[in-house]
């Protein structure tokens, strides 16, 4: 007996499994694929307002806003210039990326 073409039994995708309905259908269904959670990444920045407007260090001009700087994108001596300046609050914090 030859191939018919146009059959769903044989025009089936080949990874995709057929299920039989009791109505006589054929319905092609998907597998689901077990999903591991993905763990969430984290960076620390700094929070940074000046106790006087217009005031500048380690090559930030800062004000009475709060700037937030990424730790990763400055150098270890730029945070300490930060960190040990009393004309600057520094709070340190975590974010999700």
């Amino acid at each position: 007996m030859a191939k018919d073409p146009k059959d769903p039994k044989e025009t089936k995708a080949p990874d995709a499994p057929v299920t039989d309905n009791p109505d006589g259908a054929n319905e092609t269904t998907a597998t689901k694929k077990e999903t591991k959670p993905v763990p969430k990444q984290t960076r620390k920045v700094l929070h940074v307002v000046a106790k006087q407007e217009g005031f500048r260090r380690a090559g930030f001009a800062f004000g009475s806003e709060r700037t937030r700087l990424v730790v990763d994108e400055l150098t270890a001596e730029q945070v300490k210039q930060l960190k040990d300046e009393p004309m600057l609050v520094v709070t340190e914090a975590t974010e999700e990326v």
